[in-house]
């Protein structure tokens, strides 16, 4: 027989986490940004791309992401995505 035939690859899931700092100098501004980012994450299938890897891209649904603390104007946080490997 010459050849064979095959019918996708499955990888399986992976959880990234990406750190990120938030930072404002009124509590409204900082809220926005806040719900801002949120937004920017929510959904699915977002493609994810890192410069340690550019031959590589992660299609990720959003997880988790950490809520500031209350009065807070500067953050450090992390996000979650859920991702599959799309090399």
């Amino acid at each position: 027989m010459d050849g064979m035939e095959y019918y996708g690859k499955r990888q399986a899931g992976r959880t990234i986490i990406i750190r990120y700092k938030l930072e404002a100098y009124t509590a409204r501004n900082f809220i926005a940004r806040y719900r801002k980012l949120k937004a920017f994450c929510s959904g699915d299938n977002h493609k994810l791309r890192f410069a340690d890897e550019p031959n590589a891209h992660y299609t990720g649904t959003l997880s988790r992401i950490d809520s500031p603390d209350s009065g807070c104007l500067s953050v450090v946080g992390e996000i979650e995505f859920t991702a599959q490997t799309l090399t």
